[in-house]
């Protein structure tokens, strides 16, 4: 067969994506006995084409993982994070913005539980 049914149940992430590209409608997601969603195959309709299988990602799976990845990361002065969610980078980054021109706004709640920007 060439279709999706030789992708083993266990490997199946339950994406869709071969729900989505048959043309004739043969797949339809259900789910199995643990709830998850599995990939069905209506042999009626199936017309072999190979589509699904070709963009099933379980069955051809794609790594384009860099060796050496670009990372960044920030951490603003401990007083600037003590108050911040975000380890101070927004506020870092809002202000250079704001030194070189550009306006930055916000929303929070007032005291009367209304959005409001500032």
């Amino acid at each position: 067969m060439n279709n999706i049914t030789k992708l083993n149940p266990e490997k199946c992430t339950g994406c869709g994506a071969c729900n989505n590209v048959c043309p004739n409608g043969a797949i339809s997601m259900q789910e199995n006995i643990e709830g998850f969603l599995y990939p069905v195959v209506d042999n009626s309709k199936c017309n072999q084409c190979g589509l699904c299988s070709k963009v099933c990602a379980c069955i051809n799976p794609t790594y384009n993982n860099s060796a050496k990845p670009k990372c960044y990361t920030y951490m603003a002065e401990t007083k600037i994070r003590l108050h911040s969610s975000s380890g101070g980078a927004f506020y870092e980054l809002a202000k250079d913005f704001i030194n070189n021109g550009g306006y930055v706004a916000g929303v929070v709640f007032n005291n009367r539980y209304n959005a409001e920007h500032i």
